[in-house]
């Protein structure tokens, strides 16, 4: 969004990048997509929710969607209706474009500075991608700026930083880097 408006001659003041991963390659959807994306919504599960469960890969990488989102219910022991499932599944496909023009997005340099805000804890797969794991300490978001990454660590993982108490201390931060882009 900030290169489409740089284009259209509107001043971008800040680029806040929020914990998001820049692959170093383009990512193919292949056939084990929704147990590898089920297993990602189980863990803002366990964070919205604030339990604990276990589901593997393994487990779901077989089974049809529906019953996916029937076993990782069943795991978190949450009860949901016919009806809520069919939003759930509904609301999982438009998750899954998403995904898809992310996955899509050909980056180009910026021409400014990136404020990176990275989670301090990684969430781990019992699975192999880059696309939700890297080494890179910016996340591959330094080979394209043309200024160093102003990179932030906030505590908690990717889900965790929205909830308390981690929001508080993001919130703070991206304040104070609103407040220094006005100052500039």
């Amino acid at each position: 969004m900030a290169q489409q408006l740089q284009r259209q001659n509107e001043t971008v003041d800040l680029l806040a990048v929020i914990d998001a991963i820049l692959p170093k390659t383009i990512i193919q959807p292949d056939k084990d997509d929704d147990a590898k994306l089920v297993l990602r919504l189980a863990e803002a599960i366990k964070n919205w929710f604030n339990i604990e469960f276990a589901v593997s890969y393994n487990e779901l990488r077989d089974l049809p969607l529906d019953e996916q989102f029937h076993f990782l219910f069943s795991k978190a022991n949450l009860k949901i209706s016919d009806t809520e499932m069919a939003q759930h599944l509904q609301s999982y496909q438009l998750f899954k474009t998403h995904i898809q023009a992310m996955r899509n997005y050909i980056p180009q340099i910026y021409p400014q500075e990136i404020t990176l805000f990275k989670a301090s804890k990684i969430i781990t797969h019992d699975f192999e991608t880059h696309e939700f794991h890297t080494d890179d300490p910016l996340l591959g978001w330094g080979k394209y700026s043309s200024q160093p990454i102003n990179m932030i660590e906030i505590p908690g993982n990717h889900f965790s930083i929205f909830n308390e108490p981690y929001i508080q201390e993001l919130a703070n931060h991206l304040k104070t880097s609103l407040r220094h882009t006005q100052k500039l």
